[in-house]
């Protein structure tokens, strides 16, 4: 019978984004192998739900050589409107080998907008990566 592990709860303050330009912060390394269960992003300010002037959170796993491009989670607040101080919650890949980690593998939070200064996030802003030990059903 499997165990079932309790996640383990990663929160890295990123600070004020301005995502005028590319912005891309490393935002966790895997510490084993482990399988991420879930990625939300608290900001301290509200963003409206609204079609054009949005911002778009994708995660991708740069692997252990930081070269990787596969988007582990992703969210628009085109879809979602962002509450101040309440997590975010980003769409995890249904892939699920998408979602396994090595060893030593580093997730990268890359921000874009839709429209000049409506996708920035305030000097609250933080990432909440919830993941478990060992390997899942994807590989």
């Amino acid at each position: 019978m499997a165990k079932d592990f309790e996640p383990m709860v990663n929160v890295t303050h990123i600070g004020a984004v301005d995502v005028s330009a590319a912005v891309h912060r490393n935002i966790f390394v895997a510490p084993c192998a482990c399988v991420l269960k879930r990625v939300a992003i608290i900001n301290g300010t509200a963003k409206a739900k609204h079609a054009d002037n949005n911002l778009t959170a994708t995660v991708k796993n740069l692997g252990s050589a930081g070269t990787g491009t596969t988007t582990v989670a992703t969210q628009t607040s085109g879809s979602v409107a962002i509450s101040a101080d309440i997590p975010w919650e980003l769409t995890l890949s249904t892939t699920l080998a998408n979602l396994e980690l090595a060893d030593g593998d580093v997730l990268q939070l890359q921000c874009a907008e839709g429209a000049a200064g409506q996708g920035d996030l305030d000097a609250e802003a933080a990432v909440i990566v919830e993941w478990v030990p060992g390997n899942g059903p994807g590989k």
